[in-house]
């Protein structure tokens, strides 16, 4: 005669999936493929490297500043998160915890947002914002990966007391979250994707320098990706992100923090595509608007074609072993001049042969910084024919086959 057991029956439909679930979440605790717990030490082999960071880096951002608790912020896009480095040695005497907090794509929104959220948990007091143009122009306030929820504050600045749990579904106990640990643990023989203090690592410029065949190669396919930004570019975007930036100004001043926005140093090939584009007069509508607003804070310019550092010479074509001092392609600085800015941003000697490159900029002083600007341009172009006409050929091949996302 058959039993009917619906206690056991029922025991096995609720404590099956909760067993998979707790032993889903203790070996993705345990891995940590996203460095969001460190509950586990880091084993050699196992855990200690964190190569799957790289596409979650906002929720790694939220996590890290809760860990670090920082005294100091950097803040802006990839130029910021690959060159400005919070372990340089001109921090010192200024802050005793800087962090990176820079992202890829990063908006000023989403910049303004972490400020917040690192600033509830422990006072911060001095920010470095890296302003780049085309994220004062971006088509959303904030990334696909960006929520609300797992910041410290609301967008009111209310207290969000459950912060750190919003993140555990889909870091700790989702499948997706088991094939990354699994993948975490036999990629170990690759870095994690960021430093502890939110750098990225140079290792996926390296990378992306060996794929294209040499330092020239990356810097032609940075400038591929950026001519199809500027195909695709929304300048009537700008007073949106402007009020963004605004409001972070705002925050800045009122809780006394020391504000410095520097228009981040690219190559001056990355320069002259914006200007064959036709978006020279917007960026210096963008360039005067902060100008404008400059009184809340300290800026500087590093733009231009200053032959030490933003106009070095570029390996020609066929060489794939010469590396450029300075830039891993058109728009990311290295490190070693991102060490270099943040000396001359807080006032610490540099090379003598560096003396001088990069300049405050005001209200009143802004038409003539620009005109420096502008005039190296086209000094650099007139004896550079062949990078002209080889990023010419880059915007045209850009605008017969646009690559734009409709707007949401």
């Amino acid at each position: 005669m058959h039993t009917e057991r619906p206690l056991t029956f029922l025991l096995l439909l609720v404590g099956l999936p909760t067993l998979a679930m707790v032993a889903t979440g203790g070996v993705s605790l345990g891995i940590d493929p996203f460095g969001l717990y460190r509950v586990v030490p880091a084993r050699e082999g196992l855990n200690a490297q964190k190569p799957r960071q790289k596409g979650h880096e906002r929720m790694v951002r939220a996590a890290d500043l809760a860990r670090l608790a920082p005294d100091a912020l950097i803040l802006g896009t990839s130029r910021a998160q690959v060159g400005l480095d919070p372990e340089a040695p001109a921090w010192a005497g200024v802050a005793t915890r800087p962090a990176n907090a820079a992202f890829s794509d990063g908006s000023p929104y989403e910049a303004l947002r972490y400020l917040q959220h690192a600033d509830a948990l422990s006072p911060v007091k001095t920010v470095v914002f890296g302003a780049d143009y085309l994220s004062f122009v971006g088509k959303t306030r904030f990334t696909s990966d960006f929520t609300e929820s797992r910041l410290s504050v609301s967008k009111q600045a209310e207290p969000q007391p459950f912060f750190r749990l919003d993140d555990v579904p889909s870091a700790l106990l989702s499948l997706d979250t088991l094939r990354i640990s699994r993948r975490t643990v036999l990629e170990q023989q690759n870095p994690s994707y960021f430093f502890d203090t939110g750098r990225r690592r140079p290792t996926t410029m390296e990378a992306r320098i060996d794929e294209q065949g040499g330092a020239r190669g990356a810097f032609m396919w940075s400038e591929r990706d950026y001519a199809d930004s500027y195909v695709c570019a929304q300048p009537a975007r700008l007073d949106t992100h402007l009020a963004d930036f605004d409001a972070l100004v705002a925050w800045c001043k009122e809780r006394k923090i020391r504000l410095i926005v520097l228009f981040s140093p690219s190559h001056v090939r990355s320069l002259v595509l914006l200007e064959e584009a036709g978006f020279w007069p917007e960026l210096e509508r963008f360039k005067r608007a902060l100008a404008e607003r400059s009184e809340g804070f300290e800026l500087w310019e590093f733009g231009g074609a200053d032959p030490r550092t933003t106009a070095e010479e570029v390996p020609p074509p066929g060489d794939t072993s010469s590396r450029s001092r300075w830039y891993w392609e058109s728009s990311h600085y290295k490190k070693e001049l991102g060490d270099v800015a943040l000396a001359r941003v807080f006032g610490k000697p540099v090379d003598e042969a560096l003396a001088g490159w990069g300049e405050p900029m005001t209200a009143s002083t802004f038409p003539l910084v620009l005109s420096r600007v502008a005039s190296e341009l086209a000094a650099w172009k007139s004896t550079h024919p062949a990078d002209v006409a080889e990023l010419k050929a880059t915007l045209t091949a850009a605008r017969a086959e646009p690559h734009c996302e409709a707007a949401p």
